[in-house]
């Protein structure tokens, strides 16, 4: 799992650091971040293809596995 969220596991939680999962739960967390996901693209929709760039960083960041 290191690989993946590129960092130890648990190393924010030995921390006290905050994040989104451990303020709201990770179901929604997931859920939220699919809203924001989704709101900023329609955002970004009057670009056109220009804002492929944009498209792509934000479902990589959201979907990211490594």
């Amino acid at each position: 799992e290191t690989n993946t969220i590129g960092k130890i596991k648990g190393s924010d939680q030995k921390r006290s650091k905050a994040t989104w999962p451990g303020i709201l739960g990770v179901n929604k967390a997931k859920a939220r971040t699919e809203e924001l996901l989704h709101q900023s693209l329609k955002e970004i929709e009057k670009f056109g293809p220009r804002a492929d760039p944009l498209r792509d960083i934000a479902y990589y960041i959201v979907n990211r596995t490594k």
